[in-house]
């Protein structure tokens, strides 16, 4: 699988990428867009013991040891315990600040199941799902996405207003102490204000990148943005088969 993986790819200035905010009214999509005005890349180990997410190892697969954390684990915000009252690491307080988060895995056999935004279940459409020898077919392993070299499958995009959570899973027989490595790409960003250049985006005209914040098959995450911190955003309901509006 190793040599399928396509490794992460960091946007840079002058950058356009549209935004799926997930299905509004009559099935439309909802779109937001921005160029990239000034990006500041770093990278971060996080240990989910070290930084106070979980209180121990995750228990072995299908058992419950009081030793361990339970080997499926819900975290809905991923807190920095070293950095007194901050309880969400990737929160944004200033204007126009998007970040473009990817992440490398450890132990390999630590799987990862991305959470939506607003309703936090996870992004798949059967919500009927609950771990089993079969679960281990979702999320993202460190196979997928080795520690130092994040896959981009991994690519999360964060805005105000909106917070990463994560499931973990131990699909193994021996307790393990899970890492991220995460790779994180600040961005200055400039709204798209035009319908013409979204479209034009989406249709390969104008190159850009199109990414998925939330799930789209129940979730528009739009409502949860804060706009206030991106003066002249635009949300688009957009109909692929025909054109977009704004709002």
């Amino acid at each position: 699988m190793s040599e399928n993986i396509e490794k992460a790819k960091l946007l840079r200035s002058n950058d356009y990428v549209v935004l799926n905010l997930g299905y509004g009214a009559n099935e439309k999509v909802i779109l937001t867009g921005f160029k990239v005005m000034r990006t500041n890349f770093f990278t971060m180990a996080y240990n989910f013991i070290e930084q106070g997410a979980i209180s121990s190892d995750l228990a072995p697969n299908g058992m419950s040891n009081v030793n361990f954390t339970p080997y499926y684990t819900e975290i809905v915000k991923l807190p920095l315990s070293k950095i007194q009252n901050v309880t969400d690491m990737f929160l944004l307080d200033k204007q126009n600040e998007m970040l473009q988060v990817f992440y490398g895995i450890s132990p390999s056999y630590l799987r990862v199941i991305p959470r939506q935004p607003d309703t936090m279940n996870e992004f798949y459409m059967d919500q009927q799902i609950t771990p089993s020898s079969n679960f281990i077919s979702l999320g993202i392993d460190g196979f997928m996405s080795p520690f130092d070299s994040p896959a981009q499958i991994t690519e999360t995009f964060i805005l105000a207003g909106l917070s990463v959570g994560i499931t973990l899973e131990n699909p193994v027989t021996i307790p393990i102490n899970p890492t991220l490595n995460f790779w994180i790409n600040r961005m200055l960003v400039e709204p798209i204000t035009d319908s013409a250049t979204i479209m034009n985006i989406i249709k390969g005209k104008i190159k850009g990148h199109i990414a998925t914040v939330s799930s789209t098959f129940d979730s528009n995450v739009s409502t949860l943005i804060q706009r206030s911190k991106y003066p002249g955003i635009q949300l688009f309901e957009v109909d692929l088969a025909g054109g977009a509006g704004g709002e």
